[in-house]
């Protein structure tokens, strides 16, 4: 089993229970707008069919967005049949409300799609189902309830204009049944999985399988109707556990391990049922996903999710050559197959794999992301529901109205913020500037063309202070806000030159949260870049063209959407200055984004009062609070479950080489000594916000 401890349960809340006021808000944000409809949330299908498809389809760019309603809504219908423009009826059975809801929209002549992820719509298959699923054909209820789920399923499927399912094995019953269009948008992993997922996926990177002490193989069971399914492998894992010492079994979810395995004791490890998210951590820490299944009609129709979940995270699945499975997994590649009489074979071949293990996991997560991470299906989304190309964007790369600009300033030159202020005014809507110095407002910056002045009153922050620009802009209605510092000079076109890469896609394929420029420092020397690698960092030159994913972006000449401001949240004001970019572009990077610089894009910036070079490199000089800053706020960040602890070491590793050039080098040594102290101190004690 692998080692987990430094990878910290997240505390999740379902995210979708907004009230109906919030929801109708958000359908009505946008002017293409896509309702979805289903019974009741919860967290099988209208998490993986609705929650993420809505998630996906507001995180664009242009004018499509989507909400959601159930049946407790409807008595606000005719609004949210006036708002809507396309409904997605999913997997709600047929009744007197689903047929007023079915009629509003048709009296409006406005399509209406259905989506279903299982083959449970048509009677003819009930009794494949229930032998299926173990169910007591004994009692009369059993048929009664079965006949009618499916039944009501069915009629309001062949209501509807088309239909989505989750794969093409599962769309073809649907066209045979219903007679309509199905088109196939897959199960897949939204951000907040996904980016715990990548944490627990650095965390195994230096680990060995088995790390400690015993190999686990893991069912993961979701609902209390796979007893079937596990009684396939049954046998198989007590043969092995009775051949192999290093093996133990963990049991999640419904299923109870049996007899056969209870005897096992401690090497077989029994968890509740588990939230999605934290899930995640479990399935992780196995070597071996076990996805055990019967081979009929009804299993054939199961989507993947059980192979990308458990890739995402780094762990190899063993499965039942199913449809989907066949196609996902490469027998010996990236995962295993085995049919019913395989399962001692395949395991045996699994464990004896184990020297390649790693190379597996790398794949199997390779092809993950790439076929079921959230950033990759909005284009599906949009196809199956027919709205590829009929919205135009809402921004367009010579869009200058929903672009705003902030110049942070602390006790500035006028004449020299008032050069900075006009060269952005002809490049955006509005500039804000926000005043940190201390005391009254300055006379002297008030008069700066047709910018926003903000005084602060005293010194709030960097991280306050563009919170502060950002609430203004927000409100504002803009869709992109570039921030500089009062010492920054941006390059001729800058803003129109970063805008352009949201347009592009990032080295990664994930979303551009912010983009920033090449910068040079006063003498003009081009300062170097940190890229991601993992979850540590290395240093590399600035892109010649296109662009590059980077590790953070520093605030100033930092170009970031509103929508990732939005879902990655705040800059966090605890930390005041140092850092404030850093962990917000980590907190991105966390919840699948990417930050990037763009060649071609080039702004001049001051690090530091000046610049002294040491060893062929540049090291700032500042003044020795920001030194008591900087060392305080990294180890302020080793609380932040955001930040990865690979990450850290490197920068710890970096940063003590950069304290120990300010002791050796620069000037007021004793003074700087002293804030170097109270920083590890207050740091250690979790002190925040200014100086002390």
């Amino acid at each position: 089993m692998f080692v987990l401890d430094n990878v910290a349960a997240v505390s999740h809340r379902d995210p979708w229970h907004l009230p109906l006021r919030d929801r109708l808000r958000l359908l009505a944000r946008r002017g293409k707008r896509v309702a979805y409809f289903y019974e009741l949330a919860d967290n099988s299908t209208f998490r993986y069919r609705v929650h993420n498809m809505v998630e996906v389809l507001n995180h664009g760019d242009d004018d499509i967005g989507a909400s959601y309603f159930f049946l407790a809504d409807l008595d606000r219908l005719e609004e949210i049949a006036d708002l809507a423009d396309l409904l997605v009826i999913c997997r709600t059975r047929y009744d007197h409300r689903v047929n007023h809801l079915v009629g509003a929209f048709r009296k409006r002549r406005k399509r209406i799609l259905y989506d279903i992820d299982d083959f449970v719509f048509d009677t003819e298959h009930v009794h494949l189902i229930v032998q299926t699923l173990d169910l007591d054909i004994q009692s009369p209820q059993t048929w009664h309830d079965w006949f009618s789920y499916n039944s009501r399923l069915g009629a309001t499927l062949k209501l509807c204009d088309a239909a989505v399912t989750t794969n093409e094995f599962l769309a073809a019953r649907m066209r045979d049944f219903a007679g309509i269009p199905v088109a196939v948008v897959p199960n897949f992993m939204n951000r907040e999985q996904l980016g715990l997922s990548d944490r627990i996926f650095a965390a195994k990177a230096r680990q060995r399988p088995g790390q400690d002490g015993l190999i686990h193989l893991g069912y993961f069971s979701g609902s209390p109707s796979h007893n079937r399914d596990f009684a396939i492998v049954t046998p198989a894992l007590e043969e092995l556990l009775e051949e192999d010492e290093r093996l133990g079994i963990v049991v999640v979810g419904y299923i109870d391990a049996g007899p056969r395995l209870e005897r096992f004791g401690s090497r077989v490890k029994r968890f509740p049922f588990q939230d999605y998210v934290n899930l995640q951590r479990i399935v992780g820490s196995v070597e071996f996903s076990l996805v055990p299944l019967q081979f009929n009609s009804f299993t054939n129709c199961k989507s993947e999710l059980k192979y990308f979940e458990a890739a995402a995270a780094g762990t190899i699945s063993i499965a039942s050559p199913t449809q989907v499975y066949a196609k996902a997994i490469r027998h010996g590649d990236n995962g295993y197959l085995a049919r019913a009489h395989e399962w001692p074979a395949v395991l045996r071949q699994a464990l004896g794999d184990l020297p390649r293990y790693r190379a597996m996991a790398e794949r199997a997560r390779d092809d993950a992301l790439a076929g079921y991470a959230w950033f990759h299906q909005r284009g599906r989304i949009l196809d199956a529901l027919g709205l590829h190309g009929v919205a135009s964007p809402v921004v367009a790369n010579n869009s200058k109205p929903r672009i705003w600009a902030c110049i942070v300033c602390y006790e500035p030159e006028p004449a020299y913020l008032r050069e900075l202020v006009g060269l952005l005014e002809s490049e955006v809507h509005q500039v804000v500037v926000v005043d940190n110095s201390p005391g009254m407002p300055s006379l002297t910056l008030t008069g700066l063309g047709r910018s926003l002045y903000l005084p602060m009153s005293s010194n709030a922050g960097t991280a306050a202070a563009m919170n502060e620009a950002w609430r203004l802009a927000l409100a504002a209605g803009a869709r992109f806000l570039v921030s500089f510092d009062q010492d920054s000079r941006p390059g001729q076109g800058l803003v129109q030159c970063l805008l352009a890469a949201f347009h592009a896609p990032s080295p990664s394929g994930r979303p551009v949260a912010a983009a920033g420029p090449v910068w040079n420092d006063r003498a003009g020397r081009p300062m170097r870049l940190l890229q991601p690698v993992g979850f540590r960092r290395r240093h590399v030159a600035a892109p010649a063209a296109g662009l590059v994913e980077v590790d953070h972006l520093i605030s100033s000449g930092c170009l970031i959407s509103a929508a990732a401001y939005r879902e990655v949240g705040p800059f966090d004001e605890r930390l005041f200055l140092d850092y404030v970019d850093i962990e917000w572009s980590l907190r991105a990077r966390a919840l699948g984004y990417a930050t990037v610089v763009a060649a071609g894009c080039e702004m001049t910036h001051a690090i530091g009062e000046r610049m002294l070079p040491v060893a062929g490199r540049q090291l700032a000089i500042h003044k020795p609070q920001r030194t008591y800053l900087q060392l305080r706020n990294h180890l302020l960040l080793w609380r932040f479950a955001t930040i990865p602890r690979l990450w850290l070491l490197s920068d710890l590793r970096q940063l003590a080489g950069k304290v120990l050039g300010l002791l050796v080098l620069a000037p007021d040594r004793r003074e700087r000594l002293l804030w170097i102290c109270r920083g590890m101190v207050d740091g250690l004690l979790g002190k925040n916000g200014p100086p002390h």
